[in-house]
């Protein structure tokens, strides 16, 4: 995975229900607060720590069609608001459908076009465990 600083891809406001499973502990119907292409904060009172590895899933659902996203990713900050987390892989499915979101819900989207890197900023796998541990 690529490190990236904390402020070079724009984040935008999503608010969207989403399940987050920690190691021994899950979070269902947990909220968005923003996303950028790195990672999210999502909201809520959660006990995990910095280091903290973890699964998350989240759907969308139009008129027309549904798109379902997953990503493993881990705790980079943690605050008595919830969670900022990173991700470390998913799959390219998740990876296309996060490219549209942001550009799709951002306003500003030619910023985010071109903020998008030629390369991903983590990695792109095949087929993603349901267990946190084996993804990272």
């Amino acid at each position: 995975m690529r490190e990236f600083s904390k402020r070079i891809f724009s984040r935008i406001d999503y608010t969207q229900p989403a399940n987050i499973k920690f190691q021994g502990k899950d979070y269902d119907k947990c909220m968005i607060r923003d996303i950028n292409l790195t990672g999210m904060f999502v909201i809520g009172n959660f006990k995990q720590r910095a280091g903290d590895k973890c699964i998350i899933k989240y759907s969308h659902s139009s008129a027309t069609s549904q798109f379902f996203f997953k990503a493993a990713a881990k705790v980079v900050r943690s605050s008595g608001e919830g969670v900022g987390i990173v991700f470390t892989s998913m799959p390219l499915y998740s990876y296309v459908f996060l490219e549209t979101t942001l550009l799709y819900e951002s306003n500003i989207p030619l910023t985010i076009g071109q903020q998008l890197p030629e390369n991903c900023p983590f990695e792109i796998i095949d087929k993603l465990s349901e267990n946190p541990d084996i993804n990272i």
